[in-house]
């Protein structure tokens, strides 16, 4: 509980794995899961506690459900990516019996749990031919179209993500990704809510890297990037009915701005290109215009005319 609050204490988690990482073994196995997603989510990383919280997971590998399985390596994923290059962890065993333990369950697990399955995996750079393409694709198939709420938008998109890092495709992805693909121009990008300057980066990024010209998804992100919604045919009546939401870029973070620009940078096709090039030029002119922002403020005023609308 208190890993979820907004500012989490650095300092009294870095005592906590201190005084936990002996005691481990004395956790249950929902336990070990959730101790796990709490570091995680608090973004502290204890070597000592990791290491007891795996070797007490392999060695209890068979008392874990599928949710709790997935909760532990989502974390571990979460953490494996925070990390530098000289500090990445080795959890090979303990994720491989996991994984065992989430592909028993797959069917107790939600269509958003089986995405967050799939990334973790990616993430954890852990491949299982037979559990990606026999089983985890096949599921996923069948509940895509369950699949609902605020964050489907940017859930379809993760799963896009992972089945182009794949290392080897087979029929069941590349079905499982014509469905995925279609489910995105299906639901568009969300009208409300907060938006999705890192999906769409990541949308274009697999796109590119699945070989996919997709003329209408790309219509999507330039749409989305320029206006603030997607303007594809089935949410014409939608924005209609609805306040014009304001411009994306107004309300990115420079990081989101700066991913968006690089990812951009990737689709080199005629379509492509084509389609995006008015979001390149958009993306341009506001990062000179953040460019002219700070050094206004930075040499002591800002000037009206080199920000207009303050």
């Amino acid at each position: 509980a208190y890993a979820r609050m907004p500012v989490a204490d650095a300092d009294f988690f870095a005592f906590l794995a201190d005084v936990l990482a002996p005691y481990v073994y004395d956790l249950s196995a929902p336990e070990l899961a959730r101790l796990c997603r709490a570091f995680a989510n608090a973004a502290v990383y204890s070597e000592d506690l990791f290491d007891a919280l795996c070797s007490e997971a392999k060695q209890r590998a068979r008392t874990f459900g599928a949710l709790d399985a997935l909760t532990f390596i989502d974390a571990l994923s979460r953490v494996q990516v925070s990390l530098p290059e000289d500090m990445l962890r080795e959890d090979s065993e303990v994720i491989r019996e996991l994984a065992h333990r989430v592909a028993v369950g797959l069917g107790t697990l939600s269509p958003s749990e089986l995405i967050r399955a799939f990334k973790a995996l990616v993430q954890l750079d852990y491949y299982d031919r037979r559990l990606v393409h026999g089983k985890l694709c096949p599921a996923l198939a069948n509940r895509l179209a369950q699949l609902q709420g605020p964050s489907a938008f940017a859930e379809l998109i993760d799963l896009l993500n992972c089945l182009s890092l794949l290392p080897a495709q087979s029929q069941r992805s590349a079905e499982l990704t014509s469905t995925t693909l279609a489910a995105i121009r299906s639901k568009g990008y969300p009208l409300t809510g907060r938006p999705e300057p890192k999906a769409l980066a990541l949308l274009v990024q697999s796109l590119v890297q699945l070989g996919q010209d997709d003329e209408e998804l790309y219509e999507l992100v330039g749409s989305a990037i320029t206006q603030g919604s997607a303007s594809t045919p089935s949410q014409q009546t939608a924005r209609q009915t609805t306040a014009q939401p304001h411009s994306l870029l107004s309300l990115v973070s420079d990081e989101e701005l700066e991913e968006l620009h690089q990812a951009l940078a990737l689709a080199t096709s005629p379509s492509a290109k084509a389609r995006l090039s008015v979001a390149r030029q958009a993306i341009t002119t506001e990062l000179k215009r953040r460019k002219a922002l700070d050094a206004a403020t930075t040499h002591g005023g800002i000037d009206a005319e080199t920000d207009p609308e303050l």
